[in-house]
């Protein structure tokens, strides 16, 4: 899907980072649904087929409910805030403080769908939504909490600041296995290192600390005790810079810790 007709969406974290994201808009989400209805469809297919020989109506209505209302808390739990249509179209549910999203946001999200695509006539309070909200926002993310965000490949632009590491840590940088990091996880940590000298202290090393731990658990690295949170991070981004990032996209200058 190459129609990019989201905005830019602002993201306070709780901690008053302020990030940068692109949302999603309505063709992209209007595909990601179509995509997702024909999902619904054959999962409701297949599965009836192989229940016909119960001939148990309560038993299909049941079934008929889950998918409807189960298929989009299930996939975007499992799958960090994607359904299978939102994958086709390189999207994914955040909350709003650009934190992972949990079942309750999901299954929050898809019970304000029942207003959204099932109030008649269907689908278009959902898209009145998207279109009228700022921050493209239907009832259910305004009931969740949540943003549908772009997830699209790094580009080159998002090399304009290149991370060093600091003066000792060249070797352990150079150590580091940055391959399960995402592209969201990038995201929110290079928008933090680039803010830093807008927070407090005290805000500032507690930023450091929570997302650190979670770039530390999506790479399965613990950090040591000795290493500071904000450091950990700048380590983090210089190796995933310089293994991801093709070396065209090295700016002049390099960035180091504030």
């Amino acid at each position: 899907m190459d129609v990019d007709d989201g905005v830019s969406g602002v993201i306070i974290t709780p901690e008053a980072v302020v990030l940068d994201l692109q949302t999603g808009g309505i063709v992209t989400r209007l595909v990601a649904g179509l995509i997702d209805m024909a999902a619904r469809f054959v999962i409701l297919l297949v599965t009836s087929l192989l229940l016909m020989a119960v001939q148990t109506d309560a038993l299909m209505y049941a079934l008929g409910f889950f998918v409807l209302l189960g298929y989009s808390p299930l996939l975007e739990t499992m799958f960090g805030g994607r359904t299978f249509g939102k994958m086709a179209v390189h999207q994914r549910v955040v909350t709003v403080d650009g934190s992972p999203i949990r079942f309750r946001h999901a299954a929050l999200r898809s019970m304000g769908g029942i207003v959204d695509f099932l109030v008649p006539p269907g689908g278009i309070t959902g898209l009145l939504f998207v279109w009228g909200t700022a921050r493209n926002q239907r009832i259910g993310d305004l009931l969740a909490g949540t943003l549908v965000v772009s997830d699209r490949p790094l580009e080159y632009a998002s090399a304009a600041f290149w991370f060093t590491p600091p003066f000792g840590y060249e070797a352990w940088t150079d150590s580091l296995d940055t391959t399960a990091l995402r592209t969201d996880d990038y995201t929110l940590a290079r928008s933090f290192l680039l803010r830093v000298h807008q927070l407090t202290p005290s805000a500032r090393y507690a930023t450091a600390e929570r997302i650190s731990a979670g770039v530390a658990g999506r790479l399965n690295i613990v950090r040591p005790p000795t290493v500071h949170p904000e450091t950990f991070l700048i380590c983090v981004l210089a190796r995933y810079q310089r293994v991801t990032l093709p070396s065209a996209a090295i700016p002049s200058q390099a960035w180091n810790r504030p």
